[in-house]
């Protein structure tokens, strides 16, 4: 009798193996369809001061029209701070994403000192501000340290500096501790010009800051 119990003990263990596996695999699915997808615009360099970014361009790996996610642009900015690291450029590599209407911009840019700032037409107006990821500081504390205000235009240099005042505000509340900062921008398109007015109403911007804070 216990052998013929052990066959299927086997087979209920096995088949235990592969309902566990399977609920893995719809878990993980389910995760990944979480993330939102984007179509790629193209990569935006400029900021990087000093670089050849034709030259860095063609090691991304990522070509327009490409389906993207903010993984991939984190991991492109891996690859970009090993093209920095290799040419003994100094600095630290802010990553940003710009959505608008599904589509999205990769911006790369080096706060070290002096650089060209990124240019994508009129700058946009800031409709709204937020924080995720942030427990140790108050969702008041950062906004005073960035330094925004609903209503202002938002050129990509002003964002950069914002993510600056916002490192030196988690370095001084939390001294020798890493923090990882990204900005999220969505895009949302200006109305139609009216005839008459010759202006082209400025687009809007939800920014969010995505932060992960040392353990």
């Amino acid at each position: 009798m216990a052998r013929a119990y052990i066959p299927r003990l086997i087979a209920a263990a096995v088949a235990a193996l592969m309902v566990l596996a399977t609920l893995g695999a719809l878990t993980a699915g389910a995760q990944a369809a979480k993330a939102p997808v984007y179509i790629l615009n193209g990569y935006s360099l400029d900021g990087l001061w000093g670089v050849d970014t034709t030259e860095l361009a063609k090691k991304l790996p990522h070509k327009e029209g490409d389906r993207v996610t903010e993984a991939d642009a984190v991991a492109d900015g891996e690859i970009v701070k090993a093209y920095l690291h290799d040419r003994h450029v100094k600095g630290h590599v802010v990553t940003s994403l710009a959505t608008k209407r599904g589509h999205v911009w990769f911006i790369y840019d080096l706060l070290n000192g002096d650089h060209s700032p990124v240019h994508f037409g009129k700058p946009p107006l800031l409709l709204s501000q937020k924080f995720d990821g942030a427990s140790r500081l108050s969702a008041d504390a950062l906004a005073k340290a960035a330094g925004l205000k609903i209503g202002d235009a938002l050129p990509h240099d002003k964002i950069k500096g914002a993510h600056q005042a916002l490192i030196d505000a988690y370095a001084r509340a939390m001294p020798g501790k890493a923090v990882t900062i990204k900005a999220r921008l969505q895009i949302i398109p200006g109305e139609k010009p009216n005839p008459a007015d010759k202006t082209t109403p400025a687009d809007k911007v939800n920014l969010t800051w995505l932060i992960v804070e040392p353990k």
